[in-house]
């Protein structure tokens, strides 16, 4: 099964193509400019390299925040409308259980990614490694540095873009804490391709009318809450 997977939740668009459980190709790029200006031709690029096309995918996979606004919404857009023009199935999963998913290796401490969400606030959810898999703890959350800090003991690894923010305020409450290298920092699509393909081995999947983007905060959008 081949799925074409994209997330542009974070400052980093990364797109992939997978093939049963397996990364085919893997592009990204900084997408502080529009993204949507330079999404389809990186797409062309990527089907011109693995030698397919946009009708060999068997379905699509998108990262649906929480993160910025727009870019997700970009995202989600762009990946509903193939769904629907190819009738082909898509996972919506969340960018928080893709960026955990990099450290799906061999770590004992619970894994904490942050996202900065502004206003002194950060986007998380709390996991652990439970044999191959990762079991979230935790909701979704939308909470201050330090709230979340005080859930979590000392054998916890971070990692995301909110490092950039609270390192300092994280290492000085927990001085235990792991962070992890920057590169583990932004959702990866193959990974998220390899987590839509168990999904659909499970008979999971969203309907291309209802997936909407994870929006946290209530007062200004509505909340969508997903399973890992």
């Amino acid at each position: 099964m081949k799925i074409l997977s994209l997330d542009t939740s974070t400052k980093i668009l990364t797109m992939a193509i997978t093939e049963d459980g397996e990364v085919l190709f893997e592009s990204e790029r900084s997408a502080q400019e529009e993204c949507n200006k330079f999404l389809f031709p990186m797409l062309d690029e990527m089907f011109k390299k693995t030698n397919t096309s946009i009708d060999k995918i068997d379905a699509f996979a998108v990262g649906i925040g929480p993160g910025s606004f727009t870019g997700t919404r970009i995202a989600v857009t762009v990946m509903k409308g193939l769904a629907y023009l190819e009738n082909k199935p898509i996972i919506g999963v969340s960018s928080l259980d893709i960026i955990a998913y990099n450290l799906r290796g061999n770590v004992e401490e619970l894994i904490c990614p942050i996202i900065d969400a502004k206003r002194c606030n950060l986007y998380s959810a709390i996991y652990r490694k439970r044999s191959d898999m990762l079991e979230k703890i935790s909701e979704y959350l939308l909470v201050p540095w330090s709230e979340l800090l005080s859930r979590v003991g000392p054998k916890v690894f971070f990692l995301g873009d909110g490092i950039n923010l609270y390192r300092k305020e994280i290492l000085k409450k927990i001085p235990e804490a792991k962070i992890a290298v920057q590169y583990l920092w932004y959702p990866k699509a193959g990974n998220l391709g390899i987590i839509a393909y168990e999904r659909i081995k499970e008979g999971r999947q969203d309907s291309v009318f209802d997936l909407v983007p994870m929006y946290l905060y209530p007062q200004e959008c509505s909340v969508t809450v997903k399973k890992i």
